[in-house]
């Protein structure tokens, strides 16, 4: 299958049947793709895909008879551009059962290695998107880009990121039905026809851009990144790293770090930290964990550490604020 994206049902569904033919009354058999397939109870789901070197264009179909989960895993940090045609689908880990995308919107999503749980409601489900592989998008991508060597270290697993959905425009919808709709060609003139389409839809995408907006410089991105990281740690109750460790992980420099951080936030990253570590504490607070506890979860140093940083910030200790 697309080697950075695999549908596994078998792993929420074990019964599911899994099949190399499309099922009866799908709507784009593709040409000149791959298929597999999985039926669940009355429901079924499949999967084409164009089998390329650089750029995998797919359709996924989704005939949902009940509402379904269907895990994904992402085995490579390529970045996909997706539109969906007909229906819509969730992120469990993203939207609790809020759909992600719908009908007539497209976005891009990368993400890490990872696995994440999909979710589609009821109805009918015709997911269009294209993979292009980072390690040749990055000999083509302009000076001022984001340099998609910093993906792996800005990415976290197990987490999905995307552009802002946009509507699907005429154009774009012509070249999508295009791809799906593709006669079968002998030779390489095949490959030149949809990497074409492909091109076609990326230039689309770049004059629906505001030609106003400022490119997002690296280092705004790098700073958002470690303020993803940070949350990512409170979520999960880990540690969240020092500032040497993060400025290491990111390719950054402290003073840089430290700089832009607060032109950006009016506060520096050290400050910031404090304050989403006492904002978390003031939740486990209420949800009535103990003071003790609550120093063991942030991983303060110890009780008066937890308690002094906690009262100067809200002017009465932990213990306090619970009763």
């Amino acid at each position: 299958m697309i080697r950075s994206l695999l549908i596994q049902p078998q792993r929420y569904y074990p019964h599911a049947r899994e099949s190399r033919e499309l099922p009866r009354g799908s709507s784009y058999p593709m040409a000149y793709g791959e298929c597999k397939s999985w039926y669940i109870d009355d429901s079924w789901c499949c999967i084409q895909w164009y089998k390329s070197k650089y750029i995998l264009p797919y359709c996924i179909e989704i005939e949902a008879k009940e509402p379904l989960y269907l895990p994904v895993s992402i085995q490579h940090p390529d970045i996909h551009w997706q539109y969906i045609l007909q229906g819509g689908y969730g992120i469990s880990e993203v939207m609790d059962h809020s759909l992600l995308l719908t009908e007539g919107y497209q976005h891009q999503i990368y993400a890490a290695c990872g696995d994440l749980l999909s979710y589609v409601p009821i109805g009918r489900h015709v997911i269009v998107g294209y993979t292009i592989v980072t390690d040749w998008l990055d000999k083509h991508r302009e000076p001022a880009a984001v340099e998609l060597q910093d993906l792996p270290q800005i990415l976290l697993p197990n987490q999905l990121y995307r552009s802002a959905p946009a509507p699907i425009t005429a154009d774009m919808r012509t070249e999508l039905y295009y791809i799906l709709e593709h006669p079968q060609i002998a030779g390489i003139q095949q490959d030149t026809n949809i990497y074409a389409a492909v091109g076609r839809l990326q230039s689309l995408h770049q004059q629906e851009e505001n030609p106003d907006r400022a490119p997002v410089h690296p280092l705004k991105q790098k700073i958002e990144a470690v303020r993803q990281h940070i949350e990512h740690c409170l979520a999960n109750n880990k540690v969240i790293p020092s500032i040497r460790e993060l400025c290491t992980a990111y390719k950054i420099r402290p003073k840089h770090l430290h700089k832009a951080h607060k032109k950006l936030h009016d506060k520096n990253l050290s400050q910031h930290i404090s304050d989403r570590r006492l904002e978390e504490s003031v939740l486990l607070l209420k949800s009535g964990i103990s003071v003790k506890e609550v120093t063991f979860i942030l991983y303060y140093h110890d009780i008066p550490a937890f308690s002094n940083a906690f009262k100067n910030k809200y002017g009465v200790a932990p213990s306090q604020y619970q009763q």
